[in-house]
């Protein structure tokens, strides 16, 4: 992408992780409830300008998905509404 001015960004990566639980709950012989906690970090480092201003953002993230699944003899289905 571009800045206001037009010029081109250029950002890295910052390194972060990904961590969760989750339980199943039976609510019919073969259709489940995966409701879970999730936590992530994400973010990006930018360095811009004649004098080299760094620039970083790191965001820490809590979400849960609720996964419901049918289990079927074939093929397992799984829905997943997610709620940031």
């Amino acid at each position: 992408g571009k800045d206001m001015s037009g010029d081109k960004l250029e950002n890295d990566m910052l390194t972060g992780f990904h961590a969760g639980v989750n339980v199943q709950l039976p609510v019919a012989p073969q259709f489940y409830f995966q409701p879970g906690l999730m936590f992530s970090t994400k973010g990006a480092k930018n360095t811009h300008g004649v004098l080299t201003n760094t620039y970083k953002l790191a965001i820490s993230v809590r979400f849960v998905p609720v996964f419901s699944e049918l289990l079927v003899p074939v093929i397992p289905v799984q829905t997943v509404p997610l709620f940031n």
